[in-house]
């Protein structure tokens, strides 16, 4: 058996948008993703 790990990437994001209403996307400019270098860290300490 093949075992796939399946992250949804807006998880890591910088920010929260607690306003959100799910009625549409979040600007761009209100919340950025994590750089490949934090996610691939955070993957590697955390998750082994």
């Amino acid at each position: 058996m093949t075992r796939i790990l399946d992250i949804d990437m807006d998880f890591f994001l910088n920010d929260t948008a607690y306003w959100q209403t799910g009625k549409g996307r979040i600007q761009d400019d209100y919340v950025q993703p994590w750089k490949e270098r934090e996610f691939r860290n955070f993957l590697e300490q955390n998750c082994l």
